[in-house]
């Protein structure tokens, strides 16, 4: 299913509790990516086209063992240097700040578009970054040096509509400019319910960044790891199994789907 929910030139959102998924989701594009790119022959030319991914991490270091140890399930064929050749094709970026975040967004990227052939940009996540801007943090803004007022948004905890808008836009114009495939990892917020002037707490969750965000992007998918005793969408669930559910998109339905993380990456039920 993640494979239909990829339109090039929008943003594709995953969201969900920390352990849910998310990074394995990410990896497991990029690898089919790499996979696709292996067998991607023009046929004006009869010359392989070599496409690459682009990952940006904000928090931790992007699994690369694990990426590794993926391909080598999938290309039983390929010895240990010939999945390092393959592994060229991921350019890796560990950004900290939203300051150095802006700038790779908007200088770094393009010339790495047009020289590898870049098709698919991850970030993982979207919210560390601005999740981390203080009040009155100076802050790069549209290429000048100005401050920046953190509005408090109470749904979310933190806010900022300004630097959130700033980095939606630059990501969907490089999808737009260059047709590329943006995902982008989110994390998650309590949902908080009010009822008769009280804060009622409910078990599920919302997509963190809130209303700004989502105006951002094109599809949205939960991704989410039912425990046993949990009920999902009405009905008790009790294996403990990873699932997404499709909150919008213009060309997938409300549809959920079960998945397994395994050594060969992820695998919907039944694959």
């Amino acid at each position: 299913m993640t494979r239909n929910l990829m339109i090039p030139g929008t943003i594709t959102e995953f969201y969900g509790r920390s352990g849910s998924g998310k990074t394995q989701i990410g990896i497991d594009l990029v690898v089919s990516l790499l996979l696709h790119d292996l067998q991607n022959v023009n046929g004006d030319t009869g010359l392989r086209e070599s496409y690459s991914a682009i990952v940006i991490s904000t928090d931790k270091l992007f699994p690369i063992n694990r990426l590794y140890k993926i391909l080598l399930q999938n290309l039983p064929g390929f010895d240990g240097a010939r999945i390092h050749e393959v592994m060229k094709n991921v350019l890796l970026f560990h950004i900290r700040d939203y300051e150095t975040q802006v700038h790779v967004l908007r200088y770094h990227l393009k010339p790495l578009i047009h020289r590898y052939n870049v098709k698919l940009v991850v970030v993982d996540s979207i919210t560390c970054n601005l999740r981390n801007l203080d009040e009155d943090e100076e802050s790069l803004f549209q290429g000048t040096n100005k401050k920046i007022h953190m509005e408090k948004d109470g749904r979310m905890g933190f806010g900022g509509s300004q630097v959130i808008n700033e980095t939606g836009y630059l990501l969907r114009m490089l999808a737009v400019e260059y047709n590329l495939v943006v995902v982008c990892l989110n994390q998650v917020v309590a949902n908080m319910r009010k009822t008769f002037g009280y804060t009622e707490y409910n078990e599920d969750v919302d997509a963190a960044l809130g209303l700004v965000w989502s105006n951002l992007i094109t599809t949205r998918v939960k991704v989410e790891r039912v425990d046993q005793g949990m009920v999902m969408d009405g009905e008790s669930i009790s294996d403990g199994r990873r699932y997404m559910k499709v909150i919008f998109s213009p060309c997938v339905g409300m549809d959920s789907v079960g998945f397994d993380v395994t050594d060969a990456g992820v695998f919907g039920y039944g694959e």
